[in-house]
Order: structure tokens, then C-alpha cells, then sequence
């Protein structure tokens, strides 16, 4: 951003976000949140600043506590990822590293255990590309952990009887027109009913409609839109204002279909019939890209241009999507 910088603008959130400190300290955690809330309301108006910027992820990364301390993990999960994407080009590397570990410890929380792991293991990643001794780091007993809880969850769900069956063509299209028109917002009620009456009936997600596409070409779809600045608003969890979309906006509906037993490596009609899988490495949908590896994306699947992921990966200049896919560096 141009421009003299308005340090003036500094006061009051810093005031905030002093005052929150102590209300931390002293255990009023309730407090302490709405003071935090207040200092992140005004630092958005440096939005763009390097300083409003590492400001917003400290007063984030404390809130988070705050919520940790009363057993309210979504709105951890909320602040440490808004803050993570504000930060995806910072040098603040620890600050980075403790928004990725109280997300995780958040996931756990909500029994999310592969998102947890994916938090954390991103959070060991930092931690290593910050220090010299990369012996010693005290997350192994609690990846373990973790990795353990992810295996029996899936378990789980694998001998859940009964077998899929198909859904109609018509169910499938209803879910992809009310994905487009909602942009996977979560907070739509009528689209997560239609979803989830899909999933819970254990139908087959790679149905296709009458146009040959499956609900997760509308989700890969939508991200490449919010990408691309398309479309895509949505109500900020700490301002309650609108902001524009990111393409991980989608990953929550995303998630609910894989888990629900929809294939990651499908192809799409469209888009030179890349996969599904592609398309997020387009849109730059970082955790979603994460997660689909998880599942066994494959990362070596060509389109009809001759492309794969990590060349998709390469051409969008993502740093973190480079990393997810294989190229695991940290620029100089």
C-alpha cells in the first residue's frame, strides 16, 4: 500500500489489545475477548500494512487463547485461520507457528482429527524453518497422537453398514445449483439441508447430474470463482463485516463430502478435464489441497494439456501450495 503510513491509527487498537493482555493475565477471559475483538475491529482499517497486518495476527493468536481457556474452540479455529492467511508472506514465522498450534489444538478439540494433524504438522514445519535444532521439538508424542485418532475415526466410518447406494441425478443437481448460488456459505441453511441429506443416506457423491457434473465440480468450481475475485463475500467472524472470499472458503462443504465418500480424484467435464484436484491447485485452496492428499489425491494425474498439480502449483506462484504438493521449501 502507498502512502504515509497513519500512525495515529495505532492508539486505540493497541490500548485494546493492552488492556486485553491484563485482562488475560488476571483470568477474565471473557473480557479480555471483547477488548481483543475491539483492537481487531480497528486494526482493519490497516488493512495492508505490514504492521496492521502482524498486529491483527497477535491480537488473533491471543484471543484464541482466550477461547481456549473456555472450551470454545470454533471461534479458535475461525481466528487462526483468518489470521494464517494474513500472514501466509510474513516473517513473523513464530507468531505463524502459534496460530497453526492453537488451531490444531482447537480441531482436537471439535474432534476433527486430520485437520488437527495438518495444523500441527504445518506448525512443526515453521518451528523447523526457524530454528537450528530441529531435534528437539516437543509436538512428536502429540502427532502420534493425533495420527492414532485419525486411523480409528476412519475405521469407524469405513465399517459403518450400509453399503452406498446411488442418488438421482436430480438430488445431485439440486446440491450444485444451490452450491453456485451460495458460494458454499455454511451459514445457508437450505443448501447444508440439501447436502447433508445426501451424505447421511450414504448415497454414491460421484453421481453426476444431467450436464455430467457431481457436486464437488461445483465446489472446485466456486473456489476457482472466489479465486479469480468472480465472486465470493463473506461476514467476517471478528468485524462482522463483509470481506472478500478465499478460495479455502470452500473447504468446510469440501470436507463434508469427501468424509462422506466422494472421490478426490474425479475429473471434471469441464476445465480440460482436470481433476478435482487440480482445480484447487488453481483456485490456491491450500487446506483444501491438503486435505485431498489426505485422501489419496493423485499428484502425478494429467490433464488434457498435459498438466499436473505440481505444475498447476508452479504456474499460480503459491508458495503454500507448492509446499502442500510436494515442493516443501521456505523462500530465502
Amino acid at each position: 500500500m502507498s502512502g504515509i503510513f497513519p500512525a495515529a491509527v495505532l492508539n486505540e487498537p493497541e490500548a485494546s489489545k493492552k488492556a486485553a493482555d491484563i485482562k488475560f493475565a488476571l483470568g477474565q477471559y471473557e473480557e479480555a475477548i471483547k477488548l481483543y475483538k475491539e483492537a481487531l475491529e480497528n486494526l482493519s482499517r490497516l488493512k495492508g500494512y505490514p504492521i496492521g497486518e502482524v498486529l491483527t495476527m497477535r491480537a488473533s493468536a491471543n484471543a484464541a487463547a482466550c477461547y481456549l481457556k473456555l472450551n470454545q474452540y470454533r471461534p479458535v479455529v475461525e481466528l487462526c485461520t483468518d489470521a494464517i492467511r494474513l500472514g501466509s508472506s510474513s516473517t513473523e514465522l513464530h507468531l505463524l507457528g502459534k496460530l497453526y498450534h492453537r488451531r490444531a489444538t482447537a480441531l482436537e478439540g471439535l474432534e476433527d482429527y486430520e485437520g488437527a494433524l495438518l495444523s500441527l504438522d504445518d506448525c512443526i514445519r515453521i518451528e523447523m524453518s526457524n530454528s537450528e535444532d530441529i531435534e528437539a521439538k516437543p509436538h512428536a508424542e502429540w502427532r502420534d497422537i493425533l495420527t492414532i485418532k485419525v486411523v480409528e475415526k476412519r475405521d469407524t466410518i469405513v465399517s459403518l453398514p450400509p453399503e452406498p447406494h446411488r442418488v438421482t441425478s436430480a438430488q445431485i443437481e439440486e446440491c450444485i445449483v444451490s452450491i453456485l448460488q451460495n458460494g458454499c456459505n455454511t451459514k445457508n441453511k437450505e443448501m447444508m439441508k440439501k447436502l447433508n441429506n445426501v451424505v447421511e443416506t450414504r448415497g454414491y457423491l460421484d453421481t453426476r447430474d444431467s450436464q455430467g457434473n457431481t457436486i464437488l465440480w461445483a465446489v472446485a468450481h466456486t473456489a476457482v470463482l472466489i479465486a479469480s475475485n468472480k465472486v465470493g463475500t463473506v461476514v467476517d467472524t471478528i468485524t462482522e463485516k463483509p470481506r472478500a472470499g478465499d478460495a479455502d472458503d470452500v473447504f468446510p462443504v469440501l470436507k463434508l463430502l469427501i468424509d462422506g465418500g466422494a472421490s478426490v480424484n474425479q475429473r471434471m467435464k469441464d476445465h480440460d478435464q482436470k481433476t478435482l484436484f487440480q482445480l484447487l491447485c488453481v483456485a490456491g485452496a491450500t487446506e483444501c489441497v491438503r486435505y485431498c492428499l489426505q485422501w489419496g489425491a493423485g499428484p502425478d494425474v494429467y490433464d488434457q494439456q498435459g498438466w499436473s498439480p505440481l505444475l498447476v502449483a508452479c504456474a499460480v506462484n503459491s508458495p503454500k501450495v507448492r509446499i502442500a504438493v510436494g515442493m516443501d521449501f521456505w523462500e530465502p
